[in-house]
């Protein structure tokens, strides 16, 4: 998630970022990652099942330097692009004032996600599926195509509305260059 348009009103360190969506990705190291709806819905349920105690986000995937902000609450959302349905993972992220103020000079711009397939309850040790460990902000995020973070300005209806006028825009792109290729192919 592109965080260099978040908004911080009135001093507030609160913001909603779109920490995951549906879609498969081919991870040099973790191999092919599959997020589908219901993978969405149990990274939800688990949080506020409370499996872990609580998700930090750090900076660059590096716990042992401290937290930059906690995740307060999650939610899936749905949109729609010419491809069909897309579902979100959106968090509430609530910033320390060095995660925010890290964000507002632009020195760290997105958000990525950490997660578990299976997670192994520590007390019980009971294998869980689709465990939110916590996230990143960072310079070089794998999901490149996640929405941009906005914080204090805007409701997830506003964000989904958001990303939907993105997909219309990337589709009428790629309609044009459907079009623009036919048009060379029979000249």
């Amino acid at each position: 998630t592109e965080l260099g348009a978040l908004k911080f009103a009135d001093q507030s360190n609160t913001s909603t970022v779109e920490l995951l969506r549906t879609g498969s990705w081919l991870h040099p190291v973790y191999g092919k990652l599959n997020i589908t709806k219901e993978k969405l819905q149990n990274f939800g349920k688990n949080f506020n099942d409370k499996v872990r105690q609580a998700c930090a986000i750090d900076i660059e995937h590096k716990p042992e330097n401290g937290a930059v902000g906690w995740l307060q609450g999650v939610k899936v959302e749905q949109s729609t692009n010419a491809n069909g349905e897309v579902y979100h993972l959106f968090g509430d992220v609530e910033w320390t004032d060095e995660g925010r103020d890290l964000i507002k000079s632009k020195k760290y711009r997105f958000f990525s996600a950490e997660f578990r397939d299976i997670y192994k309850d520590k007390k019980s040790g009971a294998e869980i599926r689709d465990v939110l460990m916590g996230g990143a902000i960072t310079t070089r995020p794998f999901m490149e195509e996640l929405a941009e973070a906005r914080a204090n300005c805007e409701s997830i209806p506003q964000i989904q509305q958001r990303v939907e006028k993105v997909f219309r825009f990337s589709d009428a792109v790629r309609s044009e260059r459907i079009a623009r290729t036919a048009t060379l192919a029979a000249a």
